[in-house]
């Protein structure tokens, strides 16, 4: 495509799940593409992600109490995917956690960051 088009800016990429694999994320990184690849089942992840969080089969973390972590953004300048605790909630004008077994006394609750030059497949924008 480059050689018969070569001012032609790719800047999206829409693949189905038979081009889930790392050198396509990789190519795209290179080429400051914003891959969009539905992830095929055989490509595997990682069992637990910074030896605390086990990651589902869409690329969200699982806090301990088996809970799917709310996406609360991109720090693209740092390369990373935020996620926060699900079980926070605003009462009375106060954040709380609703957790029956809270796993951080943190005031905003647990925060993970996914950094995506970890596992590009994985941790991606778009998610």
């Amino acid at each position: 495509m480059k050689a018969f088009l070569p001012d032609f800016k790719v800047s999206k990429l829409l693949l189905d799940s038979a081009h889930d694999a790392m050198p396509y994320y990789e190519y795209c990184k290179q080429e400051n593409i914003t891959p969009v690849i539905d992830l095929n089942g055989k490509g595997g992840r990682p069992p637990v992600y910074k030896d605390a969080f086990t990651i589902d089969s869409d690329g969200v973390p699982v806090c301990k109490a088996g809970c799917r972590m709310r996406r609360d953004g991109i720090e693209r300048a740092k390369g990373r995917s935020k996620f926060k605790c699900p079980k926070m909630n605003r009462i009375d004008d106060c954040l709380t956690c609703t957790c029956e077994a809270p796993c951080s006394d943190a005031k905003y609750g647990r925060t993970l960051h996914l950094v995506m030059k970890d596992n590009l497949r994985l941790f991606n924008n778009p998610p």
